[in-house]
């Protein structure tokens, strides 16, 4: 089995080894196991996020040695979005292995972690008036779109809220564009997302504003 590592943080290059061995022998806390394995774990005074990718259907396995791993899908983006100004956890590994015909065997992703934060649907669910954490969100998704991302998972349980910032997470689905998206793609997504219908409009109204709703920070 072929094992392909991508590093995205310099300092992490001769500790890989050390890194691998933490993953492999699975010395990490698990957070979850479904959809996919959450875990993160401590290495030299550094806080660290795993996610292990599982196999959701056959069909996807089957095309796999044609396609990008879920992992470096995640991490092109995030760096991708990081360098236009977008907040997410700086991705650090992506690790790979593959049989010998291509087929994904293992698919992870090491990222930052961020430390105590709380997701927007949390947020949104917990007070009597949401809609500030709303419009933060439109307005985030607004900036996503101008930078030519289109994310195909715009959901409130991925925006997690720090210290009066916003990082977006669960990047494996998204696609880049060399440009800024149209109206309908960009229409497209809101209508498929786990938006309500009020925040479909606040994004709206934020789309064709061009505003910032900074005065809820």
């Amino acid at each position: 089995m072929k094992t392909i590592l991508r590093i995205y943080d310099e300092g992490l290059k001769e500790k890989r080894e050390s890194i691998l061995k933490i993953i492999d022998y699975g010395n990490y806390e698990i957070i979850r196991k479904k959809p996919n394995i959450i875990g993160r774990f401590e290495f030299e005074d550094r806080r660290f996020f795993v996610k292990v990718f599982k196999r959701k259907k056959i069909f996807s396995y089957i095309f796999s040695p044609f396609r990008t791993s879920s992992s470096l899908k995640a991490c092109e983006v995030a760096d991708f979005m990081l360098k236009h100004g977008l907040l997410t956890p700086k991705p650090l590994i992506s690790i790979e292995r593959r049989g010998s015909l291509g087929f994904i065997k293992e698919d992870i992703l090491i990222a930052e972690d961020i430390g105590e934060h709380k997701t927007l649907r949390e947020l949104v669910q917990g007070c009597n008036d949401g809609k500030k954490f709303i419009l933060l969100a439109a307005d985030y998704v607004r900036k996503l779109h101008d930078s030519g991302v289109y994310n195909r998972d715009v959901n409130l349980a991925n925006f997690l809220y720090k210290q009066r910032s916003l990082y977006l997470i669960d990047l494996n689905r998204a696609r880049i564009s060399k440009k800024s998206l149209g109206f309908l793609k960009r229409a497209k997504e809101i209508s498929k997302s786990s938006f309500q219908s009020s925040s479909a409009n606040l994004y709206g109204n934020i789309l064709s504003r061009r505003r910032s709703p900074s005065r809820f920070y």
